[in-house]
């Protein structure tokens, strides 16, 4: 050793020594988790709550042998020796003491103190200490994701929107850990990647950081739920969260139908046919044929007015339910037309209306026939057209619909049976419309009646059935005449009536109108007579199955005698009638007594004179007899007889 002397002169000098003194010490270095920890920059990062295994290194770097008296955590308390440790520490020797502990959230710190004394003595040292800084980690990352503003975390909270509308989603992510979160993404599993906002980095500060991200998209119709996913990066190990929002793509759709009497009617073109005036029972099926309850708010009708809700109904209309409506109503004559507007609230606002039309026509009912033959109308059989029996007739018969609306029909006659419809007629009479249909038939002898009937049916239903009479008359004729001499009516010539020649005979003429019909006698003529005069009152005109008496005189000559009366008269068409009878008579001449031999005649009868035959008597008396003809006068008398003798 050297040593400065006091002298100062430098020389080396002996100097007495002592024994030197001692130097102990002692080092304290603890780890967790094998890591130890300067400063609290340096802490170690471990979960919060886990457990971190402490060692506490203690080494004697002093000079003398030491011995551990104490050995205490700030925290866990004071340490358990290690076995086989009895204290004592010599030279540059170690003891680890070992202990473990749950690190906190957050900063944590804690400090080892050994407390020792110099072996041998019972003089306490400042104790040694060692800090360990560690930081419990705490890793929580949330989201929140609202669509238009709003939460709806199950199907309850569901949002309701209109089916294809945007919605705006938000999705709010926020680090509630103690640590940053690093690499931050977002996915929709509808949307896909949402991207970030501008400006953000990916990183989430601790304890509240947070970013919102955003995205806009159509909601579906009907149930909706898609799942936001957050991930990131958090003191070394990845962290996520998640969260769900539901919704409810509401498609509105209402719909009506009206019918009449259970009929739906399209268009004015296709109407439901009523009786006019008549009352039409209404009803009006409202149909939600949305995926959402709507709330009915009402029912009017455009010229019933507004509609009674049914009976026990709410006015909540569920998906594709239903529910009628009733009303009635008269529907005039005419063209009918109403509307009903059904009006609704959708779920999540918005008003919905449905309409629908229906359309009738009130039916006035007038047909009619009107029935001519041979262009003649009549009404009773005093009108009767009266044609010759046996003769056709062209019947016409006219259908007229005087209503305001088709009618189907038919017609048949009573005599000719079911008509035949004219060309073209589909048998569907419109309204103001006309059709002839027509038929030939005969009139048979005398009265005549028969009747059309139309069978129609109008464009209500309705049974119409008019019909129409005609009269018609048959003509028949027969003109007969009879012709007596005294009474007595002959055939022929074997029949003849003997009178005294030249006397003077009655004669009659009873002339028969064996028709049905009244003729006009216009001339009675006996072919020896001449033309006789009516009887008094006879004007000329002799009725169906009537007689009169025509009266002559006359004388009849010697030998056979015929007459014939003939009768001209015209029927009611202005046709000529004929009828003729033959009377057969004998003038017998009497045979005077023979005077005997008439000597100054000559001859076998004497005196040359010829025998009387009746000629040269007859002669003054067929003179005479020829001027009561001339002179004869006619007798009148009307009479009815049964006994008649037809026309040749």
């Amino acid at each position: 050793m050297s040593a400065w002397n006091e002298a100062g002169n430098g020389d080396w000098a002996a100097v007495p020594v002592a024994e030197a003194p001692t130097h102990p010490n002692l080092t304290v270095v603890k780890s967790g988790n094998g890591i130890e920890t300067a400063t609290a920059a340096d802490a170690v990062q471990v979960d919060a709550g886990s457990t971190v295994n402490f060692a506490y290194s203690i080494t004697n770097t002093g000079d003398t042998p030491v011995e551990i008296t104490r050995v205490n955590d700030s925290v866990l308390g004071d340490l358990t020796a290690p076995s086989g440790f009895s204290g004592a520490l010599g030279l540059n020797e170690s003891v680890e003491f070992l202990a473990s502990g749950a690190v906190p959230a957050g900063a944590y710190r804690n400090t080892v103190s050994v407390e020792w004394r110099e072996a041998g003595t019972q003089l306490a040292l400042v104790p040694k200490t060692d800090d360990w800084f560690g930081f419990g980690v705490t890793r929580d990352l949330s989201i929140v994701k609202t669509g238009n503003g709003e939460l709806a975390l199950t199907e309850d909270d569901r949002v309701n929107v209109a089916a294809g509308a945007n919605v705006a989603f938000n999705y709010t992510i926020t680090n509630n850990g103690n640590v940053p979160v690093t690499g931050l993404a977002l996915a929709d599993d509808v949307l896909g990647s949402v991207q970030a906002p501008a400006g953000f980095t990916g990183t989430l500060d601790a304890n509240g950081g947070s970013v919102t991200f955003t995205a806009t998209a159509p909601v579906p119709a009907g149930a909706y739920v898609n799942t936001a996913t957050a991930t990131g990066s958090s003191a070394g190990r990845p962290v996520s969260a998640e969260t769900r929002w539901h919704g409810f793509g509401v498609t509105s759709d209402l719909s009506v139908v009206k019918t009449g009497n259970g009929v739906a009617t399209a268009s004015a073109d296709q109407p439901y046919y009523t009786t006019a005036d008549a009352t039409v029972q209404f009803e009006y099926a409202i149909t939600n044929n949305g995926n959402a309850d709507v709330t009915i708010t009402s029912v009017n009708d455009d010229v019933l007015g507004t509609l009674a809700t049914p009976v026990g109904f709410s006015g909540v209309l569920g998906a594709g339910a239903s529910v009628t409506y009733f009303a009635s109503g008269q529907v005039p004559a005419g063209d009918y037309h109403n509307t009903v507007i059904a009006t609704a609230t959708a779920q999540g606002g918005g008003t919905l209306s449905a309409s629908d039309e229906w359309f009738g026509f009130g039916v006035t009912d007038d047909l009619s026939v009107v029935k001519s033959g041979d262009s003649v109308t009549n009404d009773s059989a005093d009108d009767a057209h009266r044609v010759v029996a046996g003769s056709t007739v062209e019947f016409v018969y006219v259908v007229t619909n005087s209503g305001n609306a088709p009618v189907a029909l038919s017609i048949s006659d009573d005599r000719l049976g079911q008509l035949t419809p004219p060309p073209g007629f589909s048998g569907t009479l419109g309204a103001g419309q006309s059709v002839e249909f027509k038929a030939n038939g005969a009139i048979p002898a005398g009265d005549y009646h028969n009747t059309a009937t139309v069978d129609g049916r109008s464009s209500a239903g309705v049974a119409l059935r008019p019909s129409d009479d005609w009269f018609g008359f048959g003509v028949t004729d027969g003109l007969t005449v009879v012709k007596t001499g005294n009474g007595i009516a002959t055939a022929s010539e074997g029949e003849a009536v003997h009178v005294a020649a030249g006397s003077l005979v009655e004669f009659s003429y009873t002339v028969t109108n064996d028709g049905n019909s009244p003729v006009v006698v216009s001339e009675v003529r006996d072919d020896r007579i001449g033309q006789l005069s009516p009887p008094a009152g006879f004007g000329g005109v002799l009725g169906a199955n009537e007689s009169v008496d025509f009266i002559a005189n006359g004388s009849v000559p010697a030998g056979s005698y015929r007459n014939i009366a003939t009768v001209t008269a015209e029927n009611e068409f202005g046709a000529q009638l004929t009828a003729s009878d033959d009377w057969f008579g004998f003038g017998d001449v009497k045979t005077p007594e023979n005077p005997g031999t008439n000597e100054g005649s000559g001859g076998a009868n004497g005196g040359g004179q010829l025998p009387n035959t009746g000629a040269a008597g007859f002669e003054p008396l067929a003179i005479g007899a020829g001027l009561l003809l001339l002179s004869g006068a006619a007798l009148v008398l009307i009479r009815s007889r049964s006994r008649r003798r037809r026309a040749g």
